[in-house]
């Protein structure tokens, strides 16, 4: 289905967050995320949201008989300082093809056979799906597997999506596949270091341009090279490497294994718990833009902030939810990552600070100089027995 959301800021740059789900008997039981934006629109010139959705990809309601059951569309306003108007939400169903042809199948003529529609979706999709040239052998052991199936089943286009799902199966398109006839080592051809480099960059196959340069073999000049890095370092995409990245490098998963004590920290929510994690993610991105020194790692004279990181920092007041590098000079303290609530907290009982857990944070993830584990046989310290 297509939702279309007609919404606009009423002051500010608001982040929000797009759901769907189901509710029953008024209650809200399971909603997921399919969508965000920052809002610049106005009340007079309101932003367009468009956003396409598999019902087998949300959750949907299936047992039990409670009253008033539904699917439902969230809207969520992340910010605490600027406020959305919500104009309309128009949900359409089928929804109409995407502009553009299509991803996977080819443009279907009236004169083409069942036959001649396979081969040449095939043909389209194949080597994208492999990341590399395809062989004549290749393509005719998939156009025999259609024929064989096309035999059993008198839908033409049945048969062709399930030898493209054997086309998906394929240790071709499942793994970064780089074969060699003996152990020694080779250098990649220019399909290989297209993959590595966009999954790398962009955690997905390579777009057409990269692909075009790397069908010509030019890609393994140097120049091309670096200038392909630099678009897809400019590329919106990036923001999965940092993620990707950051979540992996400094442990961000520590703020999912850490139970916050909410009787003591009255604050701690998930909105401020998802911002926590976000200045972290907004601080490397920002190191990387703007081709800061990777010292700022470590000592810096600026923070990542928000309207909720303003206020749970107590800087001066920051408009909208969208993160922007403010001078630290107020709180030194909040310099580099250790200033930062992710690793605070990440690395916190829940309760209160843990030096141990912060030094080896400290020593693991950013000297690379993890700590020997503990002698065998010593049991950990009863820190009932400990004296303040």
């Amino acid at each position: 289905m297509l939702i279309r959301i007609r919404i606009a800021s009423a002051h500010g740059v608001p982040h929000v967050t797009f759901g769907m789900g189901y509710r029953a008997s008024s209650a809200v039981l399971n909603v997921k995320p399919i969508g965000e934006a920052y809002i610049r629109g106005t009340a007079e010139a309101p932003d367009t949201i468009e956003l396409r959705v598999r019902m087998e990809e949300v959750p949907v309601f299936l047992s039990g008989k409670p009253k008033f059951r539904g699917q439902m569309i969230s809207v969520v306003n992340n910010s605490i300082s600027s406020d959305v108007l919500l104009d309309s939400i128009d949900v359409i169903y089928p929804a109409p093809p995407a502009e553009g042809e299509h991803p996977i199948l080819a443009t279907r003529t009236e004169s083409m056979t069942d036959a001649e529609f396979a081969a040449v979706t095939l043909r389209k999709f194949v080597p994208k799906a492999y990341r590399r040239p395809v062989t004549e052998n290749e393509f005719e052991q998939l156009m025999h597997l259609y024929q064989q199936l096309q035999e059993r089943r008198p839908d033409g286009l049945e048969a062709l999506r399930d030898t493209l799902a054997v086309v998906l199966s394929s240790p071709h398109f499942l793994y970064l596949t780089e074969p060699r006839d003996d152990d020694d080592s080779r250098k990649l051809n220019a399909h290989e270091l297209a993959t590595r480099l966009f999954y790398f960059l962009s955690s997905t196959m390579p777009d057409a341009p990269l692909r075009e340069f790397a069908n010509s073999g030019e890609l393994l000049n140097p120049e091309v090279l670096k200038s392909e890095t630099e678009r897809l370092l400019n590329d919106s995409r990036i923001d999965r490497f940092v993620r990707n990245f950051t979540y992996q490098w400094l442990d961000m998963s520590a703020l999912d294994r850490v139970a916050i004590d909410p009787e003591i920290y009255k604050v701690w929510d998930v909105d401020l718990k998802r911002d926590v994690a976000e200045e972290t993610y907004a601080f490397v991105r920002h190191v990387l833009e703007n081709d800061i020194s990777a010292l700022a790692f470590l000592q810096s004279d600026f923070v990542m902030l928000n309207d909720r990181m303003a206020a749970f920092y107590g800087f001066p007041k920051v408009e909208g939810s969208r993160f922007r590098a403010v001078s630290n000079a107020a709180q030194p303290i909040r310099s580099g990552l250790t200033g930062q609530a992710s690793f605070l907290a990440g690395n916190s009982t829940g309760i209160e600070s843990h030096p141990i857990k912060r030094g080896v944070w400290i020593t693991r993830q950013l000297l690379n100089d993890p700590p020997p584990p503990p002698p065998p046989n010593v049991p950990e310290l009863d820190e009932s027995q400990l004296k303040a």
